[in-house]
């Protein structure tokens, strides 16, 4: 079943009797860019589906049961199959360099790029953001 926030079931309740994403952001004077940034939240946990180009995207509300919430428990994202663990960042939470990469970080941080540095160590660069920040 779905999960929907009192702010959420407006928009849906819109969607459902037939407004497109513009007139839901009058509806509710709203910004546009904030109207889709929440559509495409709702596509996340499958209460929204959207279809089209995307210089002409169109969002319906999906035919499912629903539940209004104060708050949406976590756990909800799981349940339609879209979002699972986020194995990226607990890869990042664990990373740690070497002691041998520590030394040529400090050797080179100040003269290579972030780029060339991460490749010089052989780890993504996003790694390598995450470890000079804990440094």
């Amino acid at each position: 079943m779905l999960q929907l926030t009192p702010g959420e079931l407006k928009i849906f309740e819109l969607l459902r009797a037939g407004m497109t994403y513009q007139q839901i952001s009058l509806e509710l004077g709203i910004k546009k860019p904030d109207t889709i940034e929440r559509l495409n939240r709702m596509m996340d946990f499958g209460a929204v589906k959207r279809t089209g180009n995307p210089k002409r995207y169109v969002y319906s509300a999906v035919d499912l049961p629903y539940e209004v919430v104060k708050r949406r428990n976590k756990d909800c994202w799981n349940t339609h199959g879209n979002v699972g663990p986020d194995t990226l960042l607990e890869e990042l939470i664990t990373f740690q360099l070497t002691d041998e990469q520590k030394l040529d970080v400090a050797k080179h941080r100040d003269n290579l790029s972030r780029s060339a540095l991460a490749a010089k160590l052989q780890i993504p660069k996003l790694h390598l953001n995450i470890a000079m920040d804990r440094l």
